[in-house]
């Protein structure tokens, strides 16, 4: 696992979500879940409207587009103004955006006529914070400006306290946003749906019982996903406060004096540290600094530890007292608050763990089931294959089957289907996982019928070059070309189902897939995202699948180094994260040649989706 990184405990943010969403609806009062501390977290944000928040809202453009292209199916509000450079983008990613300026809301009209779209605006009044928003003698100005814009909804008003200025919500200025609200619906004649009074410092004010009835939305981060009301610091009853934890790494452990030595000055960061002498003390330093986290905001939870300060790399903290003394590779863990958790989620160089309610699958081991029915792989190959498994080290026992010779019978496809799919039945009920490994792309159709048996919702993640969606068999065509159509017609859901690495697609098969809703990573994704942030989108996608099947054609695969495909390093490490995802139930893989060497880079790409690491 990374090192430095973020434990994110998935079933605890959902019963915050849950608690948070439930006590503002007995207030009548709407909820955006605020995933801007997380850099946009697709995982997090589904959770978020699992449990109830009724939109999700980020401040970054980049962070929208994420969640849109990760298949968050609430409504995404842009939290920061839009900047006139992105005016394009946030028409185009967002559903709603907060606003102040009339020059940005007549450039996000123009773009939105541009896009055909109707874009939603949530107009922004400064009651006394100094952070964005028109005074409130200008909002009725405002909204008139924007209701005569075409392309654009006024969807509501709202307002900011706390961040910049400290302001609490009190009776001045939250009649204030309820006299707007009443002033704009009369003399402009419109819904305005949204009344929305801040974020998490809200919540005290809110369950004062002294909110005026036209307020009826919050926007909430740091009350869901840290459990705490923002302005006073007071836990929310029944919420965790350890949904996220911080892991660090100590890098060295010695017995030093607790003194400076030298003439000191000013630190790297301009400040004149103040240093107590208090003899030779344990010190150890972590691998995470002032880069990566807030440290001011860091609560060890080890008993003893003292945090003495940090420099941009290094976490310094006096160990003196710890019964067990710290080495260098041990991990420690630490709560965060929120500044501390911001800067975390949103570094580079510290990585995220997510964990999950429901129990990582498990198997005592697999099966392999060698499918020679097609002009492909003999059943010696797959014997190949299994060595090659066994000897680049896979654990577990590891029967083989190799199904009969069915190519030359007229009802193939259908019988062959059935075989593989009896055969990974019974692959599961002896506690393993099988593998299909031969013949072509229909094989996977057999994997499929018992997937759809064993745990209903599976999900279904295909690597190959071709979509092989053709609902049909074509004159001179095989049967492969049918393969992902017949995999959802044993009923796997297209929106559980997700094809990565695809190089080309005949125009039918291209607007089958478009309206399917299947979820579709082509070569041009992998390019320019990387094969680690697909396969992370891919799994976010499929978050709700209890166990997953993956389904690998050797077409998608660049085998002999001509750059035509998905790299052998870039696919172990797409089965190296699958295997990490703990949901792998079953595989099929087809269309290998039998030759030695594809055999055994079959077999080593088995071990990587079996749970094999380098170190």
């Amino acid at each position: 696992m990374k090192m430095p990184s973020v434990r994110i405990d998935l079933g605890k943010l959902h019963d915050n979500a849950r608690i948070v969403t439930a006590l503002c609806a007995r207030y009548g009062i709407r909820t955006a879940g605020v995933v801007k501390c997380c850099c946009g977290s697709p995982e997090v944000a589904r959770v978020l409207e699992n449990a109830g928040c009724d939109q999700i809202a980020d401040s970054r453009i980049e962070n929208i587009r994420k969640l849109r292209e990760a298949g968050i199916r609430s409504e995404l509000w842009l939290l920061r103004l839009p900047q006139k450079s992105e005016i394009r983008e946030t028409v185009n990613c967002a559903d709603l955006s907060l606003n102040s300026e009339a020059d940005i809301l007549q450039a996000l009209s123009e773009e939105a006529v541009r896009q055909n779209k109707l874009h939603k605006v949530l107009l922004m009044i400064d009651l006394g914070d100094r952070r964005e928003g028109v005074l409130p003698g200008d909002a009725v100005g405002l909204a008139r400006f924007v209701t005569k814009l075409p392309g654009l909804v006024l969807s509501g008003i709202g307002t900011n306290l706390t961040c910049f200025g400290g302001i609490v919500p009190d009776e001045h200025n939250m009649q204030i946003l309820a006299a707007a609200a009443r002033q704009i619906r009369r003399e402009l004649n419109v819904r305005l749906p949204v009344v929305s009074a801040g974020n998490s410092s809200s919540l005290e004010w809110m369950q004062s019982g002294r909110m005026p009835e036209e307020v009826n939305h919050l926007r909430l981060g740091e009350s869901i996903l840290l459990g705490k009301e923002a302005c006073s610091g007071h836990r929310i009853p029944g919420t965790h406060d350890d949904v996220f934890t911080l892991q660090a790494e100590v890098i060295e452990s010695a017995v030093k004096p607790s003194r400076t030595e030298g003439e000191a000055h000013l630190d790297a960061f301009g400040r004149r540290p103040q240093i107590t002498d208090r003899g030779n003390r344990r010190r150890i330093i972590l691998g995470i600094g002032r880069e990566d986290i807030v440290p001011e905001g860091l609560s060890p939870e080890t008993p003893g530890l003292l945090i003495l300060g940090a420099s941009s790399d290094h976490l310094i903290a006096d160990a003196e007292t710890l019964k067990s003394v710290p080495r260098p590779g041990d991990i420690l863990s630490f709560r965060m608050n929120y500044p501390a958790l911001l800067r975390a989620m949103t570094s580079e160089y510290v990585g995220r763990e997510y964990i999950r309610d429901s129990k990582p699958v498990r198997y005592s081991g697999a099966h392999l089931i060698c499918v020679p029915f097609a002009a492909d792989a003999s059943g010696a190959a797959m014997r190949q294959i299994a060595e090659s498994l066994l000897t680049s080290g896979f654990a577990g026992d590891l029967p083989l089957q190799t199904l009969p010779e069915i190519l030359h019978e007229p009802d193939s496809p259908a019988k062959a289907m059935e075989m593989i799919s009896q055969s990974c039945l019974k692959a599961w009920k002896t506690g393993r996982r099988p593998y299909v490994i031969g013949g072509d792309h229909t094989a996977a159709a057999g994997l499929a019928r018992a997937a759809v048996k064993k745990s209903p919702g599976a999900g279904w993640i295909v690597f190959s070059a071709h979509g092989d969606f053709h609902t049909r068999i074509r004159p001179g065509k095989c049967a492969a070309g049918t393969a992902l159509s017949r995999v959802v017609g044993q009923g796997i859901a297209p929106d559980h189902l997700a094809v990565i690495g695809l190089q080309e697609l005949e125009p039918d098969e291209r607007e089958s897939l478009r309206t399917s809703g299947c979820h579709v990573y082509t070569m041009e994704h992998i390019d320019r995202l990387g094969i680690a942030e697909v396969i992370t989108r891919v799994l976010a996608v499929l978050r709700d699948s209890p166990e997953l099947c993956i389904d690998l054609v050797a077409n998608c695969l660049d085998l002999r180094g001509d750059h035509a495909g998905l790299r052998l390093r870039e696919a172990h490490c797409a089965m190296e994260m699958l295997s990490d995802s703990g949901r792998v139930c079953g595989a099929v893989l087809s269309e290998f040649d039998s030759g030695e060497e594809s055999s055994g880079k079959v077999g080593a790409l088995l071990a990587s989706l079996s749970g094999k690491k380098i170190l």
